[in-house]
């Protein structure tokens, strides 16, 4: 980690252990010196999202097949799927994986890295959501008989009892903070940004913003997305005991075992991690 770094950061009183800072980028410490704050007691382990300097048509184009990779990869335990570019052989039922690209009067076409299909249906999917999708073959399209969505499992035991307090930093930096801990060694993590996943206390914590309902998000096993790079850091590759999403109003929700926890830029929210209950404050 870069010297003037840590020197800033001792002057204002703050320590940033070297797990933590060992992931941050050398180049965003600068800018970020005032918020940056770890405890080495209950070491919390933060993976932040990658931030090209540029993007590029190639970038776009990476991120667009690492989502369909790892969504398909999610629903091929729940599939037997043929390639799209397959179907021309295909008689009566089939059973596909792909990506939304867009709809279409009377359904959407559907498409994967070998081609694209037209599915016939009244329900349409988001454009760029991956899915499944089980039908029966008419004149060249799908009629479509079910829509499959990777979502996630239904929870199995129980989770690791921990108390976690999810507050914005009062500082002048952007990012929020998130400490947790069992008894009096709390984990402290500071993140200048999302998507970011915490590991603290046992608990695996998914912080996020966007639009949308985050129940969906879940379903879908994806996050409202921005494309930073061409690695695709809105999948949700595994299931979180937490989604934080920095949000407009303060909610919260249980979704498949999973606490959904949504605060206001003004309020603090403290999560009972084994139960699911959630209390609210303001700062």
């Amino acid at each position: 980690m870069d010297k003037t770094a840590v020197l800033a950061l001792l002057k204002r009183g703050r320590l940033l252990s070297a797990d933590l800072g060992a992931q941050l980028d050398p180049a965003a410490i600068d800018g970020l010196t005032d918020g940056l704050v770890a405890a080495a007691a209950g070491d919390a382990r933060v993976q932040l999202p990658l931030v090209a300097s540029q993007v590029t048509v190639q970038d776009v184009t990476s991120f667009a097949l690492h989502k369909f990779t790892g969504i398909r990869a999610l629903l091929l335990p729940k599939l037997a799927p043929i390639s799209i570019g397959n179907t021309l052989r295909s008689f009566g039922s089939v059973t596909l994986i792909g990506m939304v690209r867009e709809p279409v009067p009377g359904g959407f076409v559907l498409e994967d890295p070998t081609g694209a299909i037209a599915v016939l249906a009244a329900d349409r999917p988001d454009p760029r959501d991956v899915v499944g999708v089980r039908g029966q073959m008419r004149e060249g399209k799908v009629l479509l008989q079910e829509l499959i969505y990777p979502d996630l499992p239904l929870p199995t035991g129980d989770k690791p009892a921990a108390t976690l307090l999810l507050t914005p930093t009062p500082l002048a930096q952007p990012g929020h903070q998130v400490a947790a801990g069992t008894g009096n060694l709390p984990g402290i993590a500071f993140v200048p940004r999302v998507p970011a996943w915490v590991q603290v206390a046992g608990a695996q914590l998914l912080i996020a913003t966007g639009a949308g309902n985050p129940q969906g998000w879940l379903k879908k096993r994806h996050l409202p997305e921005t494309i930073t790079s061409a690695r695709d850091d809105y999948l949700i590759d595994r299931v979180p005991d937490i989604l934080w999403v920095w949000a407009a109003e303060n909610k919260a929700s249980i979704y498949k075992g999973v606490t959904i926890v949504q605060t206001d830029p003004r309020s603090w929210a403290r999560v009972e991690n084994h139960t699911g209950t959630v209390t609210f404050g303001s700062i």
